[in-house]
């Protein structure tokens, strides 16, 4: 039978149901799989469908015994199912169909495989297309080859990055619109807005919304494993130092000090700077957050041997049972719209600055969280 990528030949229904028979005979799969919440199929050597689970059946409306013989594109109603005698899999187009590709290399190499799957198919007189993730994994018994295939439905997660790809890149890009008036703004004006308050201040609130942008676009990027950090040569203190200043001026800060203190012999150290100042920079907020006016935070730099560690104290006590929550990823003390600062900090510290991070709150002594790093 012709095909343009994958084999084409078939099994009669009859032998199908018999290589079900037997292999149920070894492992109940129908009653595992029935528990399974995504499409779950079992596919034989020439990738004909054996069995599709109860979540299968129910998402395409179909009967058990439509299914059987079947190929996966053909109950999934592909728009390339059809276009040659041998279906599923033996079109052109299915040379780049990942379900195609990943039950391959299951059936044909005996491994694991997991591959993004974009398939085009028509529900009620339209078109529709799916984004899925096809894992197929080998099953081999006395009976022959098969394959166990699981599908899961991918296209809220695409879409969302494409969402974010785009918010982000405008708002950068707007944000950028609104430094260059600033800037021409300033050398039209000259000494009037050097001296201006407000002109000051609009410098200051654009700086810190570029800053957030940047952070949020960037936490995005490392959560997905596709941010690289820059490592540079770079005196600890000067980038304690640097974030104090990026805070002191914050609402948080207001009638609000920082006690600044180096042990040890300073000595360079090679991180990333940007990424240390936002784990610093976080820390500090939260600090000047659980301040009240006329306290002083303290900030250390010390210098040991194999590393530095830099930390940040402040007067407040944190109750054990939020202590436990601290660095989850959505938990805040401040309220539901926050809870990514703490565990941002964890992120950048342990992933990508190679470092350890970590607090104490002792009730009457106050809390003190730390950053520990290599070098």
């Amino acid at each position: 039978m012709d095909t343009s990528f994958a084999p084409a030949v078939r099994s009669e229904a009859a032998e199908l149901r018999r290589s079900f028979a037997e292999l149920k005979a070894q492992l109940p799969y129908d009653t595992v799989l029935d528990l399974v919440p995504s499409i779950a199929l079992i596919v034989d050597e020439r990738r004909q469908l054996l069995y599709a689970n109860a979540a299968a059946l129910s998402a395409l409306g179909l009967r058990p015994e439509q299914v059987v013989g079947a190929r996966p594109g053909e109950i999934l109603e592909c728009i390339h199912a059809r276009e040659m005698p041998g279906g599923c899999g033996s079109s052109e187009a299915c040379r780049f169909c990942g379900a195609v590709g990943a039950i391959l290399e299951a059936l044909e190499e005996g491994r694991r495989s997991s591959r993004e799957c974009r398939l085009s198919t028509r529900a009620e007189g339209r078109s529709v297309s799916l984004d899925l993730l096809v894992t197929a994994v080998p099953l081999s018994t006395a009976q022959g080859r098969f394959a166990v295939v699981t599908m899961s439905d991918i296209g809220d997660t695409k879409r969302r990055q494409a969402l974010e790809r785009i918010f982000f890149h405008d708002l950068m890009n707007s944000i950028s619109s609104l430094q260059s008036c600033l800037f021409l703004l300033d050398k039209e004006l000259g000494p009037l807005a050097s001296s201006s308050e407000y002109f000051s201040r609009l410098g200051q609130v654009l700086r810190s919304l570029t800053d957030e942008v940047s952070q949020q676009r960037d936490l995005v990027s490392m959560e997905r494993g596709e941010f690289e950090s820059e490592k540079l040569e770079v005196q600890l203190e000067e980038v304690a130092r640097k974030a104090v200043r990026s805070v002191e001026t914050a609402d948080c800060a207001v009638g609000k000090r920082v006690a600044f203190e180096v042990e040890g012999e300073p000595r360079p150290s090679t991180t990333d700077p940007v990424l240390l100042g936002r784990v610093l920079v976080n820390m500090l907020k939260n600090a000047f957050e659980a301040s009240v006016a006329g306290e002083e935070l303290g900030l250390r730099v010390a210098y040991g041997e194999g590393g530095a560690r830099i930390s940040v104290s402040n007067a407040a006590f944190i109750p054990r049972e939020l202590q436990l929550q601290i660095f989850q990823r959505s938990f805040s003390t401040k309220g539901p719209a926050r809870g990514i600062g703490t565990y941002s900090m964890k992120l950048l510290t342990e992933d990508y600055l190679g470092g350890r991070i970590g607090f104490e709150s002792r009730e009457g002594e106050g809390t003190i969280f730390w950053v520990w790093l290599p070098g």
